[in-house]
Order: C-alpha cells, then sequence, then structure tokens
C-alpha cells in the first residue's frame, strides 16, 4: 500500500469518527440540557435563556464537528488518495484546528465535564482526529504535491 493511501484511510477513518462525535454530540444533549437546569437556582426565566443559549451553541458545535467528519471523509479520496495540494493543506488545517480545540477544552472545561464518561470520550476523540489527521500529512507533506 502506498503512502497516500494510507493516509487517504487513516482520514476517512478520523472522518467517520468526528461524524461519530457529532452523533454522540447530539444524543448527549437532552442529558446536558437537564443537568443544566437542575445547576441553575435561578428564575424560570433566567433558566429559559441560559438554556436556549447552550441550545444554540450546542446545536451549531455538533453540526460543524458533523461538516468536518464530511469534509475529512471527501477529502482522503478526492485529495490525498490523488495526491493533491489542497487536500493535503486541508487535511493539515482540519488536523490542527482538531488538535487545538481538544488542548483548549482540556485546559478550559470545568472538572466536573472531565469526569463525564461520554465528554471524556468526545475529547479523546477529538485529540485522536488531530493528531492522526495532521502529522501524517506533515511527515509526508511532499507526497501531496499534485495540482
Amino acid at each position: 500500500m502506498t503512502t497516500r493511501r494510507i493516509i487517504s484511510w487513516l482520514n476517512l477513518l478520523m472522518g467517520l469518527v468526528l461524524l461519530l462525535v457529532g452523533i454522540l454530540h447530539f444524543a448527549m444533549m437532552g442529558h446536558i440540557e437537564n443537568f443544566i437546569s437542575r445547576q441553575l437556582d435561578l428564575q424560570r426565566d433566567v433558566d429559559n435563556y441560559v438554556v436556549a443559549i447552550f441550545k444554540v451553541n450546542h446545536i451549531g458545535s455538533g453540526v460543524m464537528v458533523l461538516l468536518l467528519g464530511l469534509i475529512l471523509i471527501y477529502l482522503s479520496g478526492s485529495g490525498l488518495r490523488r495526491g493533491k495540494r489542497w487536500g493535503r493543506n486541508l487535511a493539515a488545517l482540519v488536523g490542527l484546528g482538531m488538535l487545538i480545540l481538544s488542548l483548549v477544552l482540556w485546559k478550559s472545561v470545568p472538572k466536573i465535564l472531565l469526569e463525564a464518561e461520554a465528554f471524556k470520550i468526545a475529547l479523546i476523540s477529538l485529540s485522536a482526529v488531530g493528531i492522526l489527521t495532521l502529522l501524517p500529512v506533515l511527515f509526508f507533506w511532499k507526497h501531496f504535491d499534485e495540482r
């Protein structure tokens, strides 16, 4: 198997992982909404406001993870397998973005979220996608030099 083919398959797998994280994201939405509502000891209007903000953020980030997964799946065949520069560049950007996102989340979320199994699974998955998408294209940068 060629280097490009292996990296292409790896990116296809990472795209599928992002799709699964996106699905997990939406599957946990009701649970997280209930958790937030129980934590708030405020008026009902404030509770509705906070939950509404959470929903907008959660839906937006979930859709973004799904879209990034689809982008990785697409570029694995159309870009990376064919050795295209744009595929390499896009894979590097998505990998770097996922790596930065996972590092920011590791450092910024409250400890209670890091104890939740679903959150840990999602965060470890995002970290793995970042590393396994970015590093191979960096190490084999010159293998993707076709226009």
